[in-house]
């Protein structure tokens, strides 16, 4: 069963006209730190996806979010397995290198 995903009106949220309580204001600031967190990680990862070779990245790409298995890699990318599967492990190696900062 799929857990059901809470949509704040971030616009209401923003424009809130009546002074916020102080539970209110924590959760309001909390929810923006969030946000922020979320964007920054999605940029460090978009970031280190740009670092990996093209096969790195269309192997892990296409393994991670796209749900492929290494067979099905292989066929696409008209590579072999095992170079599908040391691909996705030098992908992932590289990428928790350079999102630790030793890039």
């Amino acid at each position: 069963m799929r857990k059901r995903i809470r949509y704040f009106d971030m616009e209401k949220i923003a424009n809130d006209e009546e002074p916020l309580s102080e539970s209110e204001l924590e959760v309001k600031q909390h929810l923006a730190h969030q946000i922020k967190e979320n964007l920054l990680n999605k940029l460090d990862i978009e970031e280190a996806l740009k670092a990996l070779t093209d096969k790195q990245r269309q192997c892990l790409i296409l393994s991670v979010f796209e749900g492929l298995t290494e067979e099905e890699i292989s066929q696409t990318l008209n590579i072999s397995q095992p170079a599908v599967h040391k691909l996705i492990a030098k992908a992932k190696a590289n990428m928790k290198k350079i999102l630790q900062g030793g890039y």
